[in-house]
């Protein structure tokens, strides 16, 4: 999280971070209406992590370890696939959604 906090000038933080066993289950956040907050469709700035930064963060963790496996928003995410694959978010397509 250091690394895409200090490359991309994001604030990003966990909001949950809990281990059962060899899974992790982590949300990010960040203050809204800064680099690496998440817009609504609607456009408000919302206080979570955008579309960019989990993406950063994702990148991060394959970099640490390239066998790692996420799951988000129901598709499994590995290095080997890449994580950069919009996705319809409402009437918008999730990258649309992050303030950079």
């Amino acid at each position: 999280m250091d690394n895409v906090n200090s490359s991309k000038g994001y604030s990003i933080e966990f909001n949950r971070f809990d281990r059962t066993g060899k899974w992790v289950n982590f949300t990010l956040k960040t203050k809204s209406g800064i680099a690496g907050a998440r817009i609504s469709p609607s456009g408000r700035n919302i206080p979570s992590a955008s579309w960019h930064a989990h993406g950063y963060f994702f990148d991060e963790v394959f970099n640490l370890d390239p066998a790692a496996v996420i799951y988000s928003q129901g598709r499994k995410i590995t290095a080997e696939e890449g994580n950069w694959i919009d996705i319809n978010f409402g009437s918008q397509m999730l990258s649309l959604t992050s303030i950079l």
